[in-house]
This record gives structure tokens, sequence and C-alpha cells, in this order.
């Protein structure tokens, strides 16, 4: 049951408002919630307390790829991808969980990909799963330098993004984007 006064949502059978001790009335159930919430969130925005979705500098982008990079060769790839799997449903990788970044889908900033969207995403284009098959069918040499020149392009096209999202090529796939924390 929602307060009338303050909007709180109260335990079904309370008489009293948790939050500032008006009497409810059983006439103020879930039917009226959206307009509460409307009304709660334009006093939230009112005070100041909307927040506000940071995309991540391409600097911060690219050190959390460095950082992922030499703890993957430090690591034997064995530990980095343990403490991967852990904190992939928050829309990080190791390098962005220290960096301070986080993976999110450009039109909800504020809610990380998913575990399964994001191990797709990681997996198949920002570890270069897709470029490795492309290089083992092209041969070992060209393979090789095509599967860093895919790379390469793919990352760093967030330089000459003209989207107000500053994508790279797997972002741009996935629909997403990378924000800082605040």
């Amino acid at each position: 049951m929602y307060c009338h006064s303050c909007g709180n949502q109260n335990q079904k059978d309370a008489v009293f408002c948790s939050s500032c001790g008006v009497k409810i009335h059983d006439s103020v159930n879930k039917s009226n919630e959206s307009t509460i919430s409307v009304a709660k969130k334009q006093e939230s925005f009112q005070k100041g307390e909307v927040k506000q979705y940071q995309l991540a500098s391409i600097s911060d982008r690219f050190a959390s790829l460095l950082i992922d990079y030499i703890f993957i060769g430090v690591l034997l790839g064995i530990g980095w991808i343990a403490w991967w799997l852990i904190i992939l449903h928050r829309g990080q990788t190791p390098g962005k969980q220290l960096v301070g970044i986080y993976t999110a889908f450009v039109k909800s900033p504020d809610m990380p990909v998913s575990w399964g969207y994001g191990f797709l995403r990681d997996i198949f284009f920002k570890l270069g799963l897709i470029y490795i098959v492309l290089a083992a069918v092209l041969g070992s040499i060209l393979g090789l330098w095509i599967f860093w020149i895919l790379i390469l392009i793919d990352h760093c096209w967030a330089f000459w993004d003209k989207s107000e999202n500053k994508q790279t090529l797997h972002d741009k796939m996935f629909n997403t984007s990378v924000y800082k924390k605040k």
C-alpha cells in the first residue's frame, strides 16, 4: 500500500505510513503507483538527485583494455577468466572494475548488461574470438596480422565515432557503450 502523502510503499496491512507517520487509507493502493512514482521523480529532479550517466573516456577504456591484456598474460588467462566470470554480471571485466567503468545498453545506461549478453559481447568481439576464427581461415602469418589489425580497428572506432555514445564496432553491434561509475 502506498502513502498518499509521501508515496512510500508500506506493508499491505499498515495503518500508518512507516516513513511520514500519516494514516494510510484503504483507498490508496497500487492503482495510483504510477502517479506517485511520477511525483517522486519530479521531486527528485527538483532536489537535483537525478543521476547523470557519464560516458567513459577513451583513455579509461584504453586503460581497462590494457589492464585486461596484461592480466591475461600475467595470470596465464586462467585467473583473469575466473575473475571475469565472477564480475561479468556487473557489465565489467577485471580491467573495467579496476578503472571504475562498466558496459550498459545505450538506452538504459543505469543498468549494466546481463551476464550472458556480456559474455557474448566480450568473448566474440572484445577478446577477438571472431577475429581468431577469421585468422585461422586465412592462414597463420597473414591471419595473425589481420587479427591484430581488426582488433585495433574495432577498439579505435570510438575515436572517430560520430554518435554521441562513442561506441566501438562491437558496441555498435550489441547497442552498448561504456559508462563511468559515479
